[in-house]
């Protein structure tokens, strides 16, 4: 894949984080589109000032989320801010947020509620779990 190739879709995925975690206020209602992503089954997991941490380090690093996020998460050409109180896809006080939010990301959004473009799965990036739970906790603390 050529590197403009790559950095559209880290663009994307960029546009998933910010999505999925500025627009998750909103919740995801019983009538969510047939494509919104399932909530992850097993227990709710909580993030610590470490992962968080960790998580800052993947957006601005190996998940490429500030091409279309911002480098400071506040939105950006491709995906949402991040850092506002407007959820589309998750509730952030559910319990299951940080599960959630990483399935969103690993998933991507086919159908965007707030920008004009989607995020591919990852943001268009190979994520480990771990790394996926990192960002989603870091998402959740901005």
């Amino acid at each position: 894949m050529g590197q403009n190739m790559a950095g559209k879709w880290g663009a994307y995925a960029l546009a998933l984080a910010a999505l999925a975690a500025g627009c998750a206020s909103s919740g995801m209602a019983a009538d969510a589109p047939a494509d919104a992503p399932a909530p992850a089954a097993g227990a709710a997991m909580a993030p610590t000032p470490e992962l968080v941490a960790e998580g800052q380090q993947v957006f601005a690093g190996a998940g490429g989320c500030g091409i279309c996020h911002g480098n400071n998460a506040a939105g950006g050409a491709f995906g949402p801010d991040l850092t506002d109180d407007d959820w589309a896809w998750i509730d952030p006080a559910s319990p299951n947020a940080m599960a959630e939010l990483a399935d969103l990301i690993r998933t991507g959004v086919t159908e965007p509620r707030i920008s004009d473009t989607g995020m591919p799965p990852m943001g268009g990036r190979t994520l480990t779990d771990e790394q996926l739970s990192a960002l989603a906790a870091y998402i959740l603390s901005l």
